[in-house]
């Protein structure tokens, strides 16, 4: 008798479609907002989008080429833990400042939350259900002994602009904009999205809704972009021959934009993914390349129009 062997082999297959999924602050939050067929492009559009391309350039010593859109998809980007911080397992921890700027604050951490291994250190706890966050700047230790360059407890049911200092360095929520698993496999994001980049020479201003700025006073200023600037992908380039993956990302770039609220030491547009999430089959390598392919000329900057009720204590 001949035996028969049989193998079974499991494959995974990511369907994309709509459903319900979370995303933080309130339905008026200029995060939630998409753009609108009134708003305005920019007077310096062309000359902001055409600086984004000169520093490239002179970063990569090359005389041709343009900047990329590029994903911050590991050690660059925001890990989130979703908790439940009434639950007795998870014990309020203080994390003192170990900076004269920073601020100190207690917070439910899990002792399995990780932040990312850049020099950043970035770290977000959020409780979905009681609508908060708290969000870390270079913090350093081992659970329970932790110190941070600046914590932030967060509102998520508020605007999500906050004054009074952040975990970035434009003020902004380390949870706005962040792009998560469950939204590309759901087909669909419903809020801006953020990006870091590295052309400002300095330049400090801020606009809404960035609620800060750190660096020095720049001599570009009427180029440099300031942090809070909105890009939208422009409506008439084509996506039809992207992953799909990719153009879920590039569907909210042309419906929401992409706000200005880091800098990077990279010579690309970087967007930002959450990088402990589980990514294998909805945004694979594939994707990313292809994400690379959008180029600063694709972009236009949105006006920018004051909002006299923006901001959060």
């Amino acid at each position: 008798m001949k035996k028969i062997i049989i193998s079974c082999f499991l494959l995974t297959i990511t369907t994309f479609g709509s459903a319900e999924v979370w995303r933080p602050f309130s339905d008026d939050s200029p995060w939630n907002q998409p753009i609108k067929s009134t708003d305005k492009v920019a007077p310096n559009s062309d000359e902001q989008i055409a600086y984004i391309n000169e520093h490239f350039k002179e970063k990569s010593l090359l005389p041709f080429g343009e900047c990329r859109l590029k994903a911050s998809i590991a050690e660059w980007s925001i890990p989130v833990y979703y908790i439940d911080s009434t639950s007795d397992s998870i014990k309020k921890i203080e994390v003192p400042a170990h900076n004269s700027w920073g601020k100190d604050l207690k917070a439910p951490i899990p002792p399995y939350a990780k932040p990312t291994a850049a020099e950043d250190a970035s770290l977000a706890i959020v409780d979905k259900k009681a609508k908060k966050s708290w969000e870390f700047y270079e913090i350093r230790g081992e659970y329970p002994n932790y110190t941070s360059g600046y914590g932030r407890e967060t509102d998520l049911a508020g605007k999500g602009v906050i004054t009074g200092g952040s975990s970035r360095e434009s003020g902004v929520p380390l949870v706005a904009g962040l792009i998560l698993p469950e939204e590309i496999k759901a087909g669909k994001i419903e809020h801006a999205l953020v990006f870091s980049f590295d052309a400002r020479d300095g330049y400090d201003e801020f606009i809404f809704p960035a609620t800060q700025g750190t660096d020095n006073d720049s001599t570009n200023a009427s180029k440099a972009m300031p942090m809070g600037t909105r890009l939208q992908l422009k409506p008439d380039v084509d996506i039809s021959n992207f992953p799909k993956g990719t153009q879920v990302v590039l569907e909210a770039l042309k419906k929401y934009g992409m706000y200005l609220v880091d800098e990077n030491d990279s010579k690309t547009m970087n967007i930002y993914f959450q990088s402990n999430g589980n990514w294998d089959g909805i945004f694979d390598s594939d994707d990313i390349e292809a994400l690379n392919r959008i180029k600063a000329s694709d972009f236009r900057v949105i006006n920018y129009v004051e909002d006299k009720n923006k901001t959060e204590e």
